[in-house]
This record gives C-alpha cells, structure tokens and sequence, in this order.
C-alpha cells in the first residue's frame, strides 16, 4: 500500500471476530518463535554444536518476530490487539490509532528514533 489506510469495524460483533482472530494468529505466531528459542537452547546443549544451524535458527526466529511486529494483528508500540489499525505507508506498518496519532505529532510531544538499518523502533515521550 503506498498510502495510509484505516481499518474500521463499526459492528461489535465484527470487532469480537477480529479480536479472536488476531489472538489466535499472535498465539501461533508466539508458539513458533518459542519452539525455534527452545530449538536454540537445545543445540546449544548438545555435543554437535554448530554455528551455522544456530544462525539459521535464529534467523528464522527473527522473521517470525518482524513479521509480527509489522503485521495488522498487533500494534507494535502498545502491543494493542482490540482496537483499528492504521496503515503507516513509511515504515509499512500497522499502528493502533493512539499510537499513530502520537507518532504523527511527535515534533510537539515526543521524539520518535527509527533506525532502518537495525530495524528497530524506539520511542521516547517527553510529556
């Protein structure tokens, strides 16, 4: 998308399926970076250590990790699941809308650090 979009769901009954269905892909999503972590810790403990497998491993933990940060199911500041997303078209993410309006106004209230080499995100609120 190369704007930004907001996503509504006025009925309540749309809302409780949207909830559960964000709940249910974060908790997969949860089960597999936990059974790569578990995978990491075990090769660490084995006899055969090898460097290459744990860099894969912990590779794959990572795109899990990114793909949920950066995706509608879960705001990746507030870690918020119930309320509408917006689309942020600069760093193609998806933020609740309280979030999104205090990114927007971080000139006046806050500083806001993205760095892209990293991928990271850090929030500092000066209020």
């Amino acid at each position: 998308m190369k704007k930004k979009r907001t996503i509504h769901a006025k009925d309540s009954m749309l809302r409780k399926i949207r909830y559960e269905l964000r709940t249910l892909l974060v908790r997969e999503a949860n089960k597999r970076i936990l059974s790569k972590v578990k995978e990491i810790g075990d090769l660490r403990r084995s006899d055969g250590f090898s460097y290459e497998k744990h860099y894969e491993l912990y590779d794959q933990e990572i795109k899990l990790r990114k793909l949920l940060e950066v995706s509608i199911c879960v705001c990746p500041v507030c870690r918020d699941r119930e309320k509408d997303h917006i689309f942020n078209p600069i760093n193609k993410t998806w933020y609740c809308e309280k979030c999104f309006e205090i990114l927007n106004d971080w000139p006046t209230k806050s500083f806001f650090f993205i760095c892209l080499e990293f991928e990271y995100c850090f929030f500092y609120s000066i209020l």
